[in-house]
């Protein structure tokens, strides 16, 4: 999985667990989050209302056939298991990562659930909670359910967050979206395969116009997934879309082109940057990628871009 999927992965699910019956489904009481098991380890698994098991597996991306394939593994070992094992399990697991500790679960289990046994817990559902869907998920939806194994989808498309302090502006609210293809041509079916980057219109717009404003020698193109500037073949720089407060600013500069004074410029930079390609030494290309969380974090980045812009322009 892509780092900046992964931290987007845990943003969402960091949402999830502050208010998860507004993101998944009312009377909802999250159990354990990320416990391992033999077939991997689960996202969140928590009590419905009716007093059953939940499995839920996120991605931050559209659900597909694997995830599908991926929940229902969780659901089988689960479905396996004696109520003494899920009670070993609950209480191995419970307590981490924002969830409440459960010390003795089937005390537990009775003081919110009187009429009901463990056993009643299982079977259990499934639900995968992602960014939209693909005909191959619910194709494999209805073969599951042809066993008896219920799996449904919750799709985050439109829905509000509002990240942690650390991942985003104070305040700043970000809504989940599938972005829009606009691009055809022969390349159209590859740019389409990134539609799971989502935009976060404040950190990109706030970004690219900053940069846009210094690259009066550079050539625009705007893709589905960014808008990037090219100076001939000898160098380029970019603004990746960004994903709900993850999002790149790229620079491509060939060796032919690298100057002494480009060289200085990304001297500031260098340890935050994510070297995509190549180095300093390499016969080919500089090649390097900011990663940035916030606006505050692309205030303390600002000035040290745009001199690179600038030398960019300059060269």
């Amino acid at each position: 999985m892509p780092e900046f999927e992964r931290v987007l992965e845990e943003q969402i699910e960091d949402c999830i667990v502050a208010d998860p019956e507004r993101y998944l489904e009312p009377g909802i009481t999250l159990i354990l989050r990320q416990p391992v098991i033999e077939s991997g380890r689960p996202d969140l698994i928590g009590i419905d209302a009716n007093g059953r098991l939940v499995i839920y597996e996120l991605k931050a991306v559209p659900a597909r056939g694997p995830a599908i394939t991926q929940v229902v593994r969780y659901h089988d070992e689960l479905a396996a298991m004696s109520t003494s094992d899920l009670r070993r399990l609950v209480e191995r697991y419970s307590g981490r990562h924002d969830i409440g500790v459960i010390r003795d679960f089937a005390t537990w289990h009775r003081d919110r659930f009187p009429t009901l046994s463990l056993g009643d817990l299982l079977p259990p559902r499934c639900a995968v909670v992602a960014i939209g869907s693909d005909s191959t998920a619910r194709r494999r939806i209805e073969t599951v359910a042809d066993r008896g194994v219920e799996v449904a989808l919750i799709d985050l498309s439109g829905v509000e967050l509002e990240l942690s302090p650390a991942a985003a502006t104070d305040g700043e609210r970000v809504v989940l979206r599938k972005a829009q293809l606009k691009t055809s041509g022969p390349r159209a079916a590859q740019l389409r395969e990134n539609q799971h980057y989502y935009e976060c219109e404040a950190l990109f717009n706030t970004v690219n116009q900053q940069i846009e404003r210094r690259l009066s020698k550079l050539t625009p193109k705007t893709y589905p997934i960014g808008k990037w500037h090219y100076a001939g073949r000898s160098a380029c720089i970019g603004v990746d879309v960004f994903r709900q407060g993850l999002g790149t600013v790229g620079i491509l500069i060939f060796k032919s082109a690298v100057t002494s004074e480009i060289r200085a410029a990304l001297e500031p930079i260098r340890d935050q940057l994510v070297w995509q390609g190549d180095t300093y030494t390499s016969d080919k290309a500089i090649d390097t990628v900011l990663i940035l969380h916030s606006l505050a974090e692309w205030e303390v980045h600002r000035d040290s871009i745009l001199r690179v812009i600038d030398q960019i322009n300059a060269a």
